[in-house]
């Protein structure tokens, strides 16, 4: 059955957001941050094929989101780092695989998110070589992805939240510059 539909979606998005950073000492310091978000979500979707009323929504969701993070020196070009930040991404609205007063009624709700950061960076012999190490850990509530749904009509991928979810790994680059204007650059995620 071919589709004729008109739909847009919005979104407006307030914030209020400070950080400030604490010197222990020459060596170590501590960064703490913090935002406020209120988010509005709108959506209008008019079905071409039929005359049925136009369907629209709006929700609106206020969420706060944080990090503090410690950077401690262990020599002039090398530091060690560890943070922890809470993540946040708003309500949405799924307009791309059909509507009706449910998805209305019912938007893709908010994901949020925990970090965890651990590592060193640093630059040695005169600046010839830097590097950066950084483990990762984040886990996701309520994340937000594509998924299959059977309906009579056949296979739609519809957006939702899927559940929990979780990245860790670890990352390794480094810059090397033997000589002025050359440059050796590598990445190792895993």
């Amino acid at each position: 059955m071919q589709q004729d539909w008109f739909s847009t979606a919005g979104t407006k998005s307030y914030a209020l957001f400070a950080q400030g950073t604490y010197d222990f000492s020459d060596t170590t310091s501590l960064t703490l941050g913090g935002r406020l978000n209120r988010e509005k979500v709108s959506v209008l979707f008019e079905d071409n094929r039929d005359m049925l009323p136009a369907f629209t929504g709006n929700e609106s969701d206020t969420a706060f989101t944080g990090k503090v993070s410690l950077q401690h020196f262990v020599a002039d070009d090398v530091m060690l780092f560890a943070s922890f930040s809470t993540g946040y991404k708003g309500q949405a609205y799924d307009i791309a695989s059909g509507f009706n007063q449910i998805r209305v009624d019912n938007p893709v709700g908010a994901e949020t998110s925990r970090s965890y950061e651990l590592g060193a960076k640093g630059r040695l012999f005169d600046n010839m070589l830097s590097f950066a190490l950084t483990g990762f850990w984040t886990d996701y509530n309520d994340f937000q992805a594509q998924s299959a749904r059977l309906l009579p009509t056949g296979l739609q991928l519809i957006l939702n939240n899927v559940g929990k979810a979780r990245t860790k790994g670890v990352e390794f680059e480094t810059t090397l510059n033997p000589v002025e204007g050359l440059n050796f650059f590598a990445v190792r995620p895993r």
